[in-house]
Protein backbone atom coordinates (compact mmCIF):
# COMPACT_ATOMS: atom_id res chain seq x y z
CA UNK A 1 0.00 0.00 0.00
CA UNK A 2 3.13 2.59 0.94
CA UNK A 3 4.41 2.33 -2.60
CA UNK A 4 1.01 3.05 -3.98
CA UNK A 5 -0.41 5.43 -1.99
CA UNK A 6 2.66 7.51 -1.05
CA UNK A 7 4.49 7.42 -4.33
CA UNK A 8 7.24 5.33 -1.98
CA UNK A 9 10.63 4.64 -3.76
CA UNK A 10 12.80 3.39 -1.50
CA UNK A 11 16.65 3.75 -1.44
CA UNK A 12 19.70 1.50 -0.56
CA UNK A 13 21.50 3.68 2.99
CA UNK A 14 25.03 3.47 0.74
CA UNK A 15 23.30 5.75 -1.99
CA UNK A 16 21.39 7.32 0.86
CA UNK A 17 24.57 8.89 2.21
CA UNK A 18 26.42 9.17 -0.95
CA UNK A 19 23.72 11.69 -2.13
CA UNK A 20 23.30 13.39 1.65
CA UNK A 21 27.35 13.75 1.64
CA UNK A 22 27.51 15.47 -1.76
CA UNK A 23 24.74 17.97 -0.97
CA UNK A 24 26.45 19.34 1.85
CA UNK A 25 29.91 19.10 0.26
CA UNK A 26 28.26 21.30 -2.60
CA UNK A 27 26.77 23.92 0.33
CA UNK A 28 30.27 24.08 1.90
CA UNK A 29 31.70 25.39 -1.85
CA UNK A 30 28.91 27.64 -3.20
CA UNK A 31 27.56 30.98 -1.51
CA UNK A 32 24.05 30.07 -1.92
CA UNK A 33 23.93 29.19 1.79
CA UNK A 34 26.22 30.94 3.20
CA UNK A 35 24.02 32.44 6.19
CA UNK A 36 22.71 28.85 7.14
CA UNK A 37 26.17 27.21 6.50
CA UNK A 38 27.49 29.94 9.14
CA UNK A 39 24.82 29.02 11.99
CA UNK A 40 25.26 25.61 11.53
CA UNK A 41 29.18 26.20 12.01
CA UNK A 42 28.55 28.27 15.13
CA UNK A 43 26.74 25.75 16.36
CA UNK A 44 28.82 22.48 15.95
CA UNK A 45 31.35 24.39 17.36
CA UNK A 46 29.59 24.71 20.51
CA UNK A 47 28.16 21.68 21.07
CA UNK A 48 31.66 19.48 20.28
CA UNK A 49 34.39 19.76 22.79
CA UNK A 50 36.90 20.43 20.01
CA UNK A 51 34.42 21.83 18.24
CA UNK A 52 36.21 25.76 17.48
CA UNK A 53 39.60 23.65 16.54
CA UNK A 54 37.18 21.47 14.21
CA UNK A 55 35.15 24.62 13.02
CA UNK A 56 38.33 26.18 11.73
CA UNK A 57 39.67 22.93 10.14
CA UNK A 58 36.67 22.76 8.01
CA UNK A 59 36.24 27.06 7.28
CA UNK A 60 40.14 26.41 5.50
CA UNK A 61 39.18 23.40 3.94
CA UNK A 62 36.62 24.50 2.23
CA UNK A 63 38.15 27.86 1.20
CA UNK A 64 41.10 25.75 -0.09
CA UNK A 65 38.50 23.89 -1.93
CA UNK A 66 36.37 26.52 -3.10
CA UNK A 67 39.80 27.90 -5.06
CA UNK A 68 40.94 24.75 -6.58
CA UNK A 69 37.36 23.16 -7.73
CA UNK A 70 34.96 24.72 -9.76
CA UNK A 71 30.72 23.78 -9.13
CA UNK A 72 28.03 25.39 -10.74
CA UNK A 73 25.71 26.26 -8.45
CA UNK A 74 23.47 22.92 -7.74
CA UNK A 75 23.74 22.40 -11.73
CA UNK A 76 23.32 18.26 -12.19
CA UNK A 77 23.72 18.17 -15.69
CA UNK A 78 27.28 16.80 -15.84
CA UNK A 79 26.17 14.48 -12.48
CA UNK A 80 26.12 10.82 -13.65
CA UNK A 81 23.82 9.90 -11.27
CA UNK A 82 21.18 12.72 -12.34
CA UNK A 83 19.35 15.24 -9.63
CA UNK A 84 19.31 12.33 -6.52
CA UNK A 85 20.13 15.14 -3.99
CA UNK A 86 16.74 16.73 -4.45
CA UNK A 87 14.17 16.30 -1.55
CA UNK A 88 11.50 14.43 -3.39
CA UNK A 89 8.25 14.58 -1.66
CA UNK A 90 5.75 11.75 -2.00
CA UNK A 91 2.57 13.22 -4.60
CA UNK A 92 -0.76 13.51 -3.07
CA UNK A 93 -3.45 11.79 -4.82
CA UNK A 94 -6.77 13.37 -5.57
CA UNK A 95 -9.86 11.66 -4.20
CA UNK A 96 -12.04 10.11 -6.78
CA UNK A 97 -15.75 11.73 -6.68
CA UNK A 98 -16.89 8.05 -5.30
CA UNK A 99 -14.33 8.39 -2.75
CA UNK A 100 -15.87 11.91 -1.39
Amino acid sequence: KAYHHLNLRPTTLTKALRVTARFYERVMITDKFAQQTEVALRKLGRILDEGPRFVEWLRKFYAEKKKTELYDEFDDEDDPEGSDWHIKLPRRRSKKKSEL
